[in-house]
């Protein structure tokens, strides 16, 4: 795929269960892989919103999450790297005929793009643990906007006390305490039952 000002812009496309992002989200592609596809699946994937983008000979089905604005460049190398290991593993015409020495040369030079072997999974795994976040929260929405707009603080890193000033909930300070630890309890219990 040729790497021009589409190839860092998604906001024509849909996410990959249909759902319209939040004014500080924004969509980025994610390799489908029979992984993947499982994970996304119990999330809402639904096929129609899954492209197929040809990279070099091989096929790759891709789709599109949504992510904190921002953070697309962290996102979009990983991106790169899931693309060379889905090739790497899938294309029958794809080779790699350079010696670890030279990956590794390429990983420690900043004018060159290479596939690290030994890099670490923590931007996929961040990626992947904010994706769940922001699923529970729609799903607390859903049940209570407001425990939802709570849910929502407190995974953005506001406290109990700054909450309880910028949500109106009609309540004393112990009743807004209760209420907050009441969402609490109603997340855990969702993410409990829903994705354990």
């Amino acid at each position: 795929m040729e790497k021009n000002e589409h190839y860092r812009n998604f906001d024509n496309r849909t996410s990959f269960n249909g759902r319209p992002c939040r004014p500080d989200q924004e969509l980025v592609p994610i390799v489908l892989d029979k992984e993947m596809e499982e994970t996304l699946e119990n999330a809402g994937l639904k096929k129609e919103n899954v492209e197929s983008w040809i990279i070099g000979k091989t096929n790759v089905r891709v789709a599109f999450a949504p992510i904190i604005k921002g953070q697309k460049e962290a996102y979009m190398k990983e991106f790169d790297k899931a693309i060379k290991r889905y090739i790497t593993k899938n294309a029958e015409d794809y080779s790699i005929d350079v010696s670890l020495d030279e990956i590794v040369d390429r990983v420690n030079n900043d004018d060159e793009r290479a596939w690290d072997p030994t890099g670490t999974n923590y931007n996929e795994d961040l990626y992947w643990g904010l994706l769940l976040v922001d699923m529970l929260i729609d799903d607390v929405a859903a049940q209570n906007p407001e425990m939802g707009k709570i849910i929502r603080l407190l995974s953005d890193g506001y406290q109990k006390k700054e909450i309880l000033e910028m949500v109106k909930l009609g309540k004393g300070k112990t009743q807004g305490y209760a209420f907050i630890e009441k969402a609490q309890s109603m997340a855990k219990e969702i993410y409990l039952n829903k994705y354990c």
